[in-house]
């Protein structure tokens, strides 16, 4: 008796190994979008939560907030007119590619102001954080606590 492959045995092998081959890659795209999504998400908590501990501080004796953008938040300090462009106390952090933020905030504007004294804001609401494709709500009361 012969103990070889036929050509449909090895047809089917290889058929098999391909589909397993595809869907392991698309598994791999699927979690490189999460991952963004992801790092978008800490991004954003982790800038809110730095300009609330600036505040808090009194680091170089101003309130601190967050600019909002589509594609990126900035850190600044706020002498009294809010956001200044150019000033260089601004500390940009630009979301990773594909990362969209929105937001929903008191004031209807795309500053969140962080009182010194006690790092509660009147800008309070929610930020979302999606990738086109899932989201993430980012909740920020307005005692400053920030819940996602």
């Amino acid at each position: 008796m012969n103990k070889a492959f036929t050509l449909v045995e090895i047809i089917i092998a290889i058929s098999v190994l391909m589909i397993l081959t595809g869907l392991g890659a698309l598994s791999l795209v699927s979690s490189g979008k999460s991952s963004s999504l992801e790092q978008a998400k800490s991004l954003t908590i982790v800038a809110l939560r730095e300009a609330q501990t600036n505040s808090l501080t009194g680091l170089d004796g101003l309130a601190w907030g967050v600019l909002l953008e589509e594609n990126r938040l900035i850190i600044f300090a706020d002498s009294g007119s809010g956001f200044q462009a150019g000033d260089s106390k601004n500390q940009p952090r630009i979301l990773p590619a594909g990362a969209i933020l929105s937001w929903d905030i008191n004031g209807a504007g795309a500053e969140i102001l962080f009182d010194p004294r006690s790092g509660k804001t009147a800008n309070f609401g929610t930020l979302t954080v999606s990738d086109g494709n899932l989201s993430v709500n980012i909740n920020l009361s307005q005692e400053g606590v920030i819940d996602y």
